[in-house]
């Protein structure tokens, strides 16, 4: 069985792994990222648009 002092011991170390994953989020989420980010799954979005919409039509004229 396992003492308080080792079991508040992991609890704090799990505390101080979750912050150093905190700030590397906060590295990650800098605006020109964001921005970046932001555009490619903008583009993403109307290309599969556009794909989407137009491919029933292409097959059903024999394109496809």
């Amino acid at each position: 069985m396992r003492s308080a002092w080792s079991k508040l011991k992991r609890i704090l170390g799990r505390d101080l792994q979750l912050g150093s994953q905190g700030s590397y989020w906060r590295q990650m989420a800098n605006p020109r990222r964001l921005t970046i980010l932001f555009w490619v799954y903008l583009a993403q979005a109307i290309t599969g648009s556009v794909i989407g919409f137009t491919a029933p039509f292409l097959y059903y004229f024999g394109l496809l």
